[in-house]
């Protein structure tokens, strides 16, 4: 299910992690080829969180930054948030292969209102925005 899956190994602001991408995805190219990238909120979340803290993941993507909260807080819990179905394959990989806590994949996004992800693949990378229906009409706060 996951062979066309591309493997790469990071360092997430001191955690090392595998993360799981697909052959086209650039995020998943630069993250694996640079090796590793700081990521304030995994920094903030070990000066300031206890060692069992229940962390949201928004907008989680391929689940690098995922992966280093369970890593690091392996008492813990790790809910990631991901909107865009064209990661969600790379992104439960990715879960599937870190260690720690427990992680639970919400392929949903997160917001005051109900909204529809609309994704369409142009070249090699995905574009997507969210829409939202208001009083009859689309668009931000109902314009067109």
């Amino acid at each position: 299910m996951t062979s066309d899956l591309q493997i790469g190994s990071l360092t997430v602001s001191g955690c090392d992690v595998e993360v799981a991408g697909e052959a086209d995805d650039l995020y998943f190219k630069q993250c694996t080829e640079q090796g590793q990238i700081f990521e304030p909120a995994v920094r903030i979340a070990d000066l300031l969180l206890n060692d069992a803290p229940v962390l949201l993941d928004i907008g989680a993507s391929i689940g690098a930054v995922t992966a280093a909260f369970a890593q690091r807080f392996p008492s813990g819990r790790v809910i990631a948030f991901e909107a865009a179905p064209s990661v969600h394959r790379s992104l439960r990989e990715t879960v599937r292969r870190c260690t720690g806590a427990s992680v639970s994949v919400m392929e949903t996004a997160v917001g005051p209102q109900s909204e529809r992800w609309v994704s369409t693949k142009m070249g090699t990378g995905a574009v997507g925005a969210f829409v939202r229906r208001t009083r009859g009409r689309l668009g931000p706060g109902g314009d067109r």
